[in-house]
């Protein structure tokens, strides 16, 4: 089944990793399309269907593997997206989210603070809050607010 299907049954619906392999050799596809492609996928599975949890662990590991190697923008906001919705969707701490920390400082503040330091405060890993601090005094206001909101939303875990 699909993930159009799946989206257009309108019920969640569990799907094992077997389905989603395919898009982790599309991640490293030499087309910039394909790779965004197969970033959008993943985040559509990601947020319409039930993944186990060693899947969403492994679509976490290929996503930022990817990120790392990528240098086309749209392709980095598509994998920052997917990223967003391991950590809005399930509390993932066992993911190395300290990659996407490593990460922050190569990105604009558009997606620094939409997906970068929005996404960390969602992981459920307090331990990424000394790599957000920084972000608490960026030039951008909305990078700011992010942090802030990232930070409290961490702290209440802790």
């Amino acid at each position: 089944m699909t993930i159009h299907n799946i989206i257009a049954v309108g019920e969640r619906m569990t799907v094992p990793q077997s389905e989603l392999d395919p898009y982790a050799l599309q991640l490293i596809s030499e087309t910039s399309r394909q790779r965004e492609s197969a970033a959008e996928q993943l985040a559509d599975y990601l947020q319409y269907s039930e993944l186990a949890h060693s899947s969403r662990l492994a679509v976490g590991r290929w996503l930022l593997d990817a990120l790392w190697l990528e240098k086309d923008e749209v392709v980095i906001e598509s994998l920052l997206f997917a990223l967003g919705w391991i950590s809005f969707k399930s509390e993932c701490p066992q993911l190395e989210w300290v990659r996407l920390a490593l990460y922050l400082p190569k990105m604009p503040p558009i997606l620094l603070g939409e997906y970068g330091v929005a996404t960390l405060g969602e992981s459920a890993d307090p331990s990424m809050i000394p790599y957000i601090k920084p972000y608490l005094k960026h030039s951008d206001p909305y990078v700011r607010q992010e942090a802030e909101t990232a930070i409290a939303t961490l702290k209440q875990l802790g």
